[in-house]
């Protein structure tokens, strides 16, 4: 049979933690959590798409070392308006999705390749991004990729 079973998964920096706090810093404001995942198993990606809170700049996804894709924010602009809430990250865009694009190539993962995590946040004093929200440091900030993915079994 042609038909996979399809699995969902996440991959989160800093180490697989939940969410994680970055201070401010005016000097080099935009900040990189970086995590490494080695692939136990042959695995294809059908989507990726990324999740990060207020002050995120995007999320990358690597494979060994090669940039595959990112999930960007959009922030909303209008004061209270539902879905469009100024200052607020609203909105991720996906990352990889296989029938997204016909003319994508499809993403495979082999057994001992690794997947690289980058999680950019910016932590500066002033950002406009999200005014009227104060810049600066960010509690409790995630850094995740949803995955939904087959695996080649042996």
């Amino acid at each position: 049979s042609n038909v996979k079973e399809a699995r969902v998964g996440v991959w989160s920096t800093p180490d697989c933690n939940t969410y994680y706090g970055i201070e401010t810093n005016d000097t080099a404001p935009e900040q990189v959590s970086s995590t490494i995942f080695h692939i136990s198993k042959d695995a294809q990606i059908l989507v990726a798409i990324g999740h990060q809170h207020v002050g995120a700049i995007n999320i990358s996804l690597f494979v060994n070392d090669e940039f595959v894709c990112a999930s960007y924010p959009r922030y909303g602009t209008l004061p209270h308006v539902a879905g469009n809430e100024q200052g607020y990250l609203v909105q991720m865009s996906t990352c990889f999705e296989k029938d997204m694009d016909p003319n994508q190539p499809e993403l495979f993962l082999h057994k001992d390749d690794y997947v690289r995590l980058d999680s950019w946040y910016f932590v500066g004093s002033d950002d406009p991004r999200i005014a009227p929200l104060p810049g600066g440091g960010h509690l409790n900030v995630m850094g995740y990729m949803y995955t939904v993915f087959t695996v080649e079994e042996e």
